[in-house]
């Protein structure tokens, strides 16, 4: 009991303990609670998520515990580092443990997964369907696109290709021909 007691001690009288606990604890019930239901993504990555929180933390727990330290002040510097390795153990400790407690849970209590529970004819014929439309309006838009196409090369329009290499005339002819565009007044 007095173990327990110099747990809570320890989270509660250091900020950065304090801010790591509540941290871990709520993505564990975020995790658990809201993501399972939903979209799942979070629930199924959670462990290793929180284990990345509990590394933070520990080197979050030694970076405080440094910034205390002071060489020529060895003495007097060890307690402050040793608070800093206070919060790093105990941080990883709590990633590790709900890692761990989170890899329980999604093998006894799998996350929500959409789709229908089971594939019937009716699902099949009904997605085949679905594959039959879009295949048919893309074959109708690539005829269009194709006709389009046909038309801007063959037409009797002033604008078709045909009737521009026309105006033009054959290769051999292209530099006089541009000579005299050059020549004309606009």
């Amino acid at each position: 009991m007095e173990t327990i007691t110099q747990i809570f001690e320890t989270i509660f009288n250091d900020l950065i303990s304090c801010i790591f606990t509540i941290g871990i604890i709520s993505v564990v019930f975020w995790i658990v609670l809201w993501d399972r239901s939903h979209s799942g993504r979070l629930y199924r990555s959670g462990p290793a998520l929180l284990t990345t929180l509990g590394v933070l933390g520990t080197f979050t727990g030694i970076f405080v515990g440094l910034l205390g330290f002071n060489v020529k002040d060895i003495d007097a510097s060890v307690p402050i580092l040793l608070e800093g390795m206070k919060t790093a153990f105990w941080t990883s400790v709590l990633g590790m443990f709900f890692a761990i407690a989170l890899r329980f849970i999604q093998a006894f209590w799998p996350a929500h997964e959409d789709g229908p529970a089971e594939v019937t004819p009716e699902v099949i014929h009904g997605v085949l369907e679905s594959i039959r439309k879009a295949i048919d309006k893309a074959s109708s838009l690539q005829s269009a696109s194709l006709e389009d196409l046909r038309k801007s090369i063959s037409a009797d329009s002033d604008s078709s290709l045909l009737t521009q290499l026309q105006v033009v005339g054959p290769p051999s002819d292209f530099r006089a021909t541009a000579a005299r565009a050059r020549r004309k007044p606009q």
